[in-house]
C-alpha cells in the first residue's frame, strides 16, 4: 500500500489513510456503498456523491513501479463552496482497494484541508452503517504529519 498520493510529476501531496478488504472489494464497490450511507443531511449534497464538473475535486495518482496511476475513484459529502468531506479510491494490485480521505473547506478557489483522522472516522462509521467491519488492526504507513493531523495509520474495513 502506498503511504501517499502524489501530482503525476511525483510530488507528495495527502497520506492514504484507509484500506479496504475482502471478497470481491475493490474501488468501485467502496464508491457504491459509500453512496448507499445516509448522513441525515437536508440538502442532496450532504450525502456521499460522486463530484461532478461543476465541483472542484482534483485528480491525484499513487506511484506503481514507475508509473503514475490515476484515482480509480471520488466521492464527497458536502457543497464545494463549504466544508465537505473527499476521499479518492484507487484498486489494490494486491486485492482490495485503498484510500486517501480528509474533510476541507473552501479557501479561495481551493481547497484547504483540516482533517485527515475526522474524515477518516467518518469514512468508516458511514461503512460501518451498511454492512462493513471496522478491523481491530491497523496498518502503519509511516506517513504521520502534524497539521493537517494524520497519526500516520490507515484504517482497515472489511466487508
Amino acid at each position: 500500500m502506498e503511504p501517499w498520493t502524489h501530482h503525476k510529476a511525483g510530488r507528495f501531496i495527502d497520506p492514504m489513510n484507509l484500506r479496504f478488504q475482502g471478497s470481491a472489494v475493490d474501488a468501485d464497490l467502496v464508491a457504491k456503498d459509500l453512496d448507499s450511507v445516509r448522513r441525515g443531511g437536508t440538502l442532496p449534497w450532504d450525502e456521499w456523491h460522486d463530484p461532478v464538473a461543476a465541483e472542484f475535486a482534483t485528480v491525484q495518482y499513487v506511484l506503481r513501479a514507475g508509473n503514475s496511476i490515476r484515482d480509480d475513484r471520488q466521492r464527497v459529502a458536502g457543497f464545494v463552496l463549504g466544508r465537505r468531506f473527499h476521499i479518492r479510491l484507487w484498486d489494490d494490485p494486491q486485492g482490495g482497494a485503498q484510500g486517501s480521505a480528509h474533510y476541507e473547506k473552501w479557501a479561495i478557489w481551493t481547497h484547504k484541508v483540516l482533517s485527515f483522522e475526522q474524515a477518516e472516522q467518518e469514512v468508516v462509521a458511514g461503512l460501518q452503517s451498511v454492512g462493513w467491519a471496522a478491523s481491530d488492526s491497523s496498518r502503519d504507513l509511516r506517513n504521520a504529519t502534524d497539521f493537517p493531523e494524520n497519526d500516520g495509520y490507515a484504517s482497515i474495513v472489511r466487508k
